[in-house]
């Protein structure tokens, strides 16, 4: 069996956890870098690492595996919807949102695979880019937040994660203008059955997390999420 951790933390986390941010932050740099160069002029990712909530990183024999981030929005905010990572969104979606009561969203970004573990590389049995996003959308799943955006590039083949994942379609879009991606919904309702049959290993890494390195993920979810009022948990888009 292949030694494996899960950890959750913040991109703004500074001192105790500084080297470990640098670790992913490295991986990110060489994995993106270069593209986002060739595609937006962006020289400088930092501020697409720095710019969300949540870091969740996939280790394996404490090597970076994988990570993606998380980001948490209120789509009654006009200046959330207008992220950049929602221009590419129809305004007309968002609105249908926020009629059917569902604002607390929170989305992911740059699912990032490491150099030596991308390809068909499995770590468990599990394909490493499905791995790291099953692990978030089980945190999505024991969280407050009413939806969970992803927008999967079809370039990459990431669009049949979620797929694999319950995920509901919510249409195509260009990122950039140029990039064709599906964009999709994860509703509480709609992935019951997905999160029952994770693999084994995924739920372990789970409720085996530490938040920040230290409180287990499972206290820090019912802290900040579970106990807050008004979520619509059993809502999605008809």
């Amino acid at each position: 069996m292949e030694f494996i951790t899960y950890r959750l933390s913040s991109p703004q986390i500074t001192r105790s956890y500084a080297d470990d941010i640098n670790r992913v932050y490295a991986v990110f740099r060489e994995v993106w870098d270069q593209e986002e160069e060739v595609l937006n002029g962006n020289e400088n990712t930092s501020d697409l690492f720095f710019n969300n909530d949540t870091l969740h990183v996939l280790y394996c024999h404490g090597e970076v595996a994988a990570f993606a981030m998380t980001r948490y929005a209120n789509l009654e905010l006009i200046a959330h919807r207008h992220q950049s990572w929602f221009s590419s969104w129809p305004a007309s979606l968002l609105q249908d949102f926020i009629q059917k009561g569902l604002s607390e969203v929170c989305y992911t970004n740059h699912l990032t695979v490491a150099p030596d573990f991308q390809g068909r590389r499995k770590i468990e049995g599990v394909y490493t880019s499905l791995l790291v996003s099953q692990l978030i959308v089980m945190h999505y799943y024991y969280s407050g937040e009413e939806v969970f955006f992803g927008a999967y590039r079809k370039n990459r083949g990431t669009d049949k994660i979620g797929e694999a994942l319950g995920a509901t379609n919510l249409g195509e879009t260009l990122f950039d203008g140029r990039i064709e991606a599906t964009m999709v919904g994860y509703f509480h309702d709609r992935i019951e059955q997905s999160i029952d049959e994770m693999p084994a290993i995924t739920k372990n890494l789970y409720f085996g997390a530490k938040h920040h390195g230290s409180e287990r993920i499972t206290d820090a979810v019912q802290r900040r999420h579970v106990m807050c009022q008004g979520a619509n948990r059993r809502l999605s888009l008809a």
